[in-house]
């Protein structure tokens, strides 16, 4: 499925299953880079500054943005690009200590990063489109409830009734948003916490 609309900051489209764009972000953004850069009011780096020469006074060059990893909080270097414009681990290893610690971890993780990345709150039809499109994963509004339903339960994630626009009509839905405490926690950190088999994580602790 493809959104038609194009990144407000580099103008790529934004399209769901395509490697350097992603609609994790919503409609404005193709990516976490474009966002943080439109964000925090960032600006392209000329060239002489850059190099130090004024050979390159002309030629535009996108900063660096550093944010935390998702696992351990070291540094992440972002930049534009298909590669590195949606980074949120700094290694694969903390990637693969998320993706591991439980079945399935990795879709509660998407969850939690599209509940992030939408602090206005979402109802579970609005979470699972996201989370479809960013893993292909197939799944619904009612499985989306269904995995909620734990990390509701741990305060991490709240529920909220609001209006929500459908076509022309506004219904009363519930919704879901990332407790404000978490929001700017590792979420891969939270995951492999309150995923991790009780048993697995305390023979790991054991053999450390």
């Amino acid at each position: 499925m493809q959104n038609p609309n194009k990144c407000i900051v580099c103008k790529r489209k934004v399209i769901g299953h395509s490697k350097g764009n992603t609609i994790l972000h919503g409609s404005y953004y193709c990516s976490k880079y474009c966002k943080l850069f439109h964000k925090n009011n960032l600006k392209m780096i000329n060239g002489a500054e850059k190099h130090d020469n004024n050979q390159y006074v002309g030629f535009n060059y996108w900063p660096s943005i550093i944010v935390p990893c998702d696992t351990c909080s070291a540094d992440v270097k972002m930049s534009h690009g298909k590669e590195n414009d949606d980074k949120v681990f700094c290694s694969r290893k903390c990637h693969i200590k998320v993706k591991t610690c439980r079945k399935n971890a990795m879709k509660d993780y998407t969850i939690l990063r599209v509940l992030r990345e939408h602090p206005e709150s979402l109802p579970s039809s609005e979470i699972a489109y996201y989370v479809s499109n960013q893993h292909q994963y197939q799944v619904n509004g009612a499985k989306i409830s269904r995995r909620l339903r734990k990390w509701v339960s741990e305060g991490i994630v709240e529920k909220a009734n609001r209006d929500v626009q459908s076509t022309r009509v506004t219904s009363k839905k519930v919704c879901y948003r990332l407790s404000e405490k978490y929001q700017d926690a590792p979420l891969g950190a939270l995951v492999i916490k309150h995923r991790t088999p009780r048993g697995y994580a305390d023979a790991q602790n054991t053999n450390q």
